[in-house]
């Protein structure tokens, strides 16, 4: 899957809890290098919504999708998810930073199709400085 996340501390800590059970993720810190990404096969997208270099998740989602029809969407902020249903794409999910890290785990399992390792995630995954 896909990851993509500003904050260093979220992106490392979200990709620990994911390879820990299992799954395989490749990440991107910029909107710019995620849509580069996009060519490469993924089985989902989890991507912030606010990046720095004025390719927002909003857009990495979008292209995500005319490429994979399919492919499971998770968005993550920390800021407010008032304007979700105008810009989500059809299907995603909305994780409000900061998360727990058991919660990511069953909404990928829920979206992928296949549950992760037994892990007992109890951390939060913080919210980016």
């Amino acid at each position: 899957m896909l990851l993509v996340e500003d904050g260093p501390l979220v992106l490392l800590t979200t990709r620990t809890v994911l390879e820990e059970c299992g799954y395989q993720v490749v990440t991107a810190t910029r909107g710019g290098s995620a849509v580069e990404r996009l060519g490469e096969p993924i089985s989902a997208l989890i991507t912030d919504i606010g990046l720095p270099d004025g390719v927002s998740g909003w857009e990495v989602a979008r292209r995500a999708r005319e490429a994979q029809p399919d492919l499971p969407v998770i968005y993550t902020t920390g800021g407010t998810i008032a304007d979700t249903s105008a810009n989500a794409v059809p299907g995603a999910v909305m994780l409000q930073k900061p998360y727990r890290a058991d919660l990511l785990l069953r909404t990928v399992a829920a979206l992928v199709g296949s549950a992760p390792d037994d892990h007992p995630a109890r951390a939060s995954v913080p919210r980016a400085a």
